[in-house]
């Protein structure tokens, strides 16, 4: 894949997935809040070039930082939890 961007042509469809990248680039800082949620366009993007990683079987998810941003997400979310709950004298859910 690597070798398919940096020649001087495009073959076996990864245009497309070379023209989604660089849209995803210009439209990154575009955003609006749509229902309280901030939404931009470069979601919506990133959103058809997963679809045609998974139909292409291209799709990996490398497991050893998926694992690691898990469990920093865990910690950090209970440790807000309790934080937080004792800071303005709140009851905890988790206890």
């Amino acid at each position: 894949m690597p070798n398919e961007l940096t020649r001087g042509h495009l073959d076996n469809g990864s245009w497309f997935l070379s023209s989604c990248l660089v849209l995803m680039g210009i439209t990154l800082n575009q955003s609006s809040v749509l229902l309280g949620i901030n939404f931009s366009l470069a979601d919506l993007v990133l959103f058809f070039i997963i679809v045609y990683l998974i139909f292409k079987r291209a799709l990996t998810i490398p497991s050893k930082p998926l694992i690691f941003f898990l469990v920093v997400s865990i910690i950090t979310l209970f440790f807000c939890n309790y934080s937080c709950s004792g800071a303005f004298s709140l009851q905890s859910r988790f206890t």
